[in-house]
């Protein structure tokens, strides 16, 4: 095996990944929400998790924002897409995320 390098990122509450992606595909007005759902009370959420510097803080509104999305059930998911990571057995510190691949912010070689 030769030697290499990678970088790969997925939405993560450290990142703020996720809030960027409920921001624009949720937030009214915003194009990339297909649905056209809109309701205030998530809009605030939304602004207020992007602005939120401290990862317990967007965990915070994260957790808002989720129950406020479970409780008003704006869409129906169809399906759910899938993850499959292998990893060299000297790999450690993935954490596995259930609405993207694995966060590899954490990786180290044991």
């Amino acid at each position: 095996m030769g030697d290499f390098s990678a970088w790969v990122t997925a939405p993560t509450p450290a990142n703020g990944g996720f809030v960027e992606s409920f921001y624009n595909s949720l937030h009214t007005g915003e194009s990339g929400n297909v649905t056209h759902y809109s309701d205030p009370k998530l809009d605030a959420l939304l602004v207020e998790g992007r602005g939120a510097v401290s990862v317990p803080d967007r965990k915070a509104v994260l957790a808002k924002i989720t129950k406020l999305l479970i409780d008003a059930a704006p869409y129906a998911l169809l399906f759910h897409q899938s993850f499959t990571t292998s990893l060299a057995k000297d790999i450690r510190g993935v954490q596995r995320w259930t609405i993207s691949g694995p966060d590899m912010t954490a990786l180290w070689k044991a």
